[in-house]
């Protein structure tokens, strides 16, 4: 069967071409559309966000083939990597995940599950967030919220990460859609835990179309920490790979699963293009 669970949700090229258009598959060929009536992404997008996020794993002066001007923002304590870059009329702000298998910041931050006050939209009413990710995203805010400023007011923003970094773009996003209304702001995370109080998700309804939220197949990691424990997703969910039934819990669809899945999706759209031409 196809790699993909409602594969109605994810846009592909015209049918007939064997070979994507290499223009039409950046990142950057949706930015001129209004915010309002963003669209989930390509998958040759999605892979793209997904090599932006291997990107990020540490620092490096190119990456691949890809034109990228990478400028990396660091805070060792809570051992936070990301970069910034404009690239094709858009800035991207890119986070890593989080490395448990080396780092014991990353464990220890992962396992800080209470939900504590998001003091900087505290104007907005009593918003919470896990309080690891947002300690993590307190570390770096105040340099990334001056770069944005840097640019001019009217260049897109697309925010990306894996997992915890997943965790940090939409902390990030949620602040920038805030802050510029009348700004295209975006946001793809990949494998994004949980992380908000009901307050906080019900004030972000109105961007969730501007979130794209993609789950492989029987992921772990987005489903935790648990409803129960009073969390809640955001964003607009786009599934990939497969879930079967009984659901059981893959960590090997959270890493490597993302990049698998999107080149095998990618694979069975060229294959079926081929067939149907």
């Amino acid at each position: 069967g196809p790699a993909v669970l409602g594969p109605e949700d994810i846009p592909v090229r015209d049918s007939r071409a064997a070979v994507p258009d290499a223009s039409a598959a950046s990142p950057a060929a949706a930015a001129t559309a209004p915010a309002a009536a963003a669209t989930a992404p390509s998958i040759e997008q999605l892979l793209e966000y997904y090599d932006m996020c291997h990107a990020a794993w540490r620092v490096r002066e190119s990456y691949r083939d890809y034109p990228w001007a990478m400028e990396y923002f660091e805070h060792e304590e809570t051992n936070t990597l990301g970069f910034t870059m404009e690239h094709e009329g858009r800035m991207y702000i890119v986070f890593r995940g989080s490395q448990p298998e080396i780092s014991s910041i990353d464990r220890r931050i992962n396992f800080q599950v209470s939900r504590v006050r998001m003091e900087h939209l505290r104007e907005y009413g009593k918003l919470r967030a896990h309080y690891g990710f947002l300690d993590k995203y307190g570390a770096v805010r105040e340099e990334l919220l001056s770069r944005v400023a840097a640019t001019q007011p009217a260049l897109p923003i697309t925010v990306v990460g894996h997992s915890q970094g997943g965790a940090m773009a939409s902390l990030t996003f949620f602040e920038l859609a805030l802050l510029y209304p009348d700004r295209d702001v975006r946001a793809v995370s990949f494998g994004m835990p949980r992380i908000y109080n009901r307050a906080a998700a019900e004030l972000q309804k109105e961007f969730d179309h501007r979130h794209t939220r993609v789950v492989n197949g029987r992921d772990l990691v987005a489903r935790l920490p648990f409803r129960s424990w009073g969390f809640h997703h955001v964003g607009t969910k786009l599934r990939i790979g497969r879930s079967g039934f009984p659901w059981v819990p893959s960590f090997s669809d959270h890493y490597p699963g993302y990049g698998d899945t999107l080149e095998s999706i990618l694979e069975e759209h060229h294959a079926r293009s081929i067939k149907q031409y």
